[in-house]
């Protein structure tokens, strides 16, 4: 009988609604971004950015050759404590989308303007030196490659303890 009570107890623990909390912090993060003057809200936690960049250089609208989209969703990251045992806490997850192949270095200085974005707007990028620039996880896909990179207002520093995400 005990046993029973442990776990429901354990299931209603586990079952707490976070995305009230989490919506609201990604709402905070899009109201402090859309402050600076080359951010616009396009739709709920989702924002064109116009870049410095030539981007889409090939683009039939002339207003995307140099815009980027950035979409923000939550995301559970992992580390481990040292003992063997691991933390997740929700981060929000700032991912960029570029088509087809981009010159690196050109990726390189929009990755980095792109973060110094988030910092002017007081959100530090999770710190991780085996990240790209140290902030950036890339995927390559179908012609399409995503940036993300994780701010959390709880760790204003953008980083833990070990800095490293398993």
């Amino acid at each position: 009988m005990k046993w029973i009570k442990l776990y429901e107890s354990f299931v209603s623990e586990s079952m707490i609604d976070i995305a009230p909390e989490l919506d609201l912090e990604i709402s905070d993060l899009v109201e402090a971004i859309t402050k600076n003057p080359e951010c616009e809200m396009v739709d709920q936690g989702y924002i064109g950015i116009t870049t410095p960049f030539d981007l889409n250089p090939d683009s039939n609208n002339p207003d995307w050759k140099n815009k980027i989209g950035v979409v923000f969703y939550p995301e559970l990251l992992s580390y481990g404590n040292g003992s063997g045992g691991s933390q997740r806490t929700p981060w929000i997850c700032c991912k960029i989308t570029l088509e087809g192949e981009k010159d690196q270095a050109m990726v390189r200085d929009l990755l980095k303007w792109t973060a110094s974005l988030l910092e002017k707007s007081g959100y530090n990028p999770f710190m991780d030196e085996d990240a790209k620039l140290n902030h950036w996880k890339e995927e390559k896909k179908n012609g399409y490659t995503d940036y993300s990179c994780f701010v959390n207002p709880s760790y204003p520093d953008g980083h833990w303890e070990n800095h490293t995400l398993e």
